[in-house]
């Protein structure tokens, strides 16, 4: 049996965000990000029918989108727009020009920054204010994972509707892979118990 589409339906049925949420929602947040949102669930469900992850991740074949052209939509517009526009060539300047006062942390006082710009509700770019942390020496993919082990970590973003759970290693194949415009981010509210990472 051969179905047909219309084309809107066929770009419609390939948004990213449709497909997360329904991961999100049918496996509780547990999630084996592969390429895709799209590619993961139907992964992901594969092994949950077959009983097994290891044959399905060998033979998956990931979703190759067909060109759509002349497809117009601003939900779907504004997405690929923010991940793909590179500020540097759109807005020349934006960065240089933007009128927010930067200042340098070491050169800042904290009753300079009240009086200057917190009780004049003024913005400021802040640099160099972390240059002495130890994590800015320690904190790499490989240290983190070795460090966190096996620990779910949750994940969320301001348009998914539910938290993701990633170990570190699984959140970190994960970045590497995802073209989300608001990807998920790691936001543990349990992070004390950490210890000292």
């Amino acid at each position: 049996m051969i179905l047909k589409v219309s084309r809107a339906f066929y770009v419609y049925g390939n948004y990213s965000d449709l497909w997360r949420d329904l991961t999100l929602r049918k496996f509780d947040g547990t999630v084996d990000f592969i390429s895709t949102w799209k590619d993961t669930f139907s992964k992901m469900t594969s092994a949950k029918v077959t009983g097994s992850s290891s044959n399905i991740a060998e033979a998956f074949l990931p979703h190759i989108p067909i060109k759509v052209e002349n497809m117009f939509c601003n939900v779907l517009y504004r997405s690929w727009t923010c991940h793909t526009c590179d500020l540097r060539y759109a807005c020349p300047g934006f960065y240089d020009k933007c009128g927010v006062a930067r200042m340098d942390a070491t050169e800042l006082s904290t009753e300079s920054f009240v009086e200057n710009f917190e009780m004049k509700n003024r913005p400021v770019i802040i640099s160099n204010a972390t240059t002495h942390w130890p994590s800015m020496k320690n904190w790499n993919s490989k240290y983190l994972i070795d460090k966190c082990k096996h620990k779910k970590f949750r994940a969320t973003s301001a348009t998914a509707p539910e938290a993701a759970s990633f170990t570190m290693e699984e959140y970190f194949k994960y970045s590497a892979q995802t073209k989300e415009e608001a990807a998920l981010y790691l936001f543990d509210r349990n992070f004390t118990t950490l210890g000292g990472l």
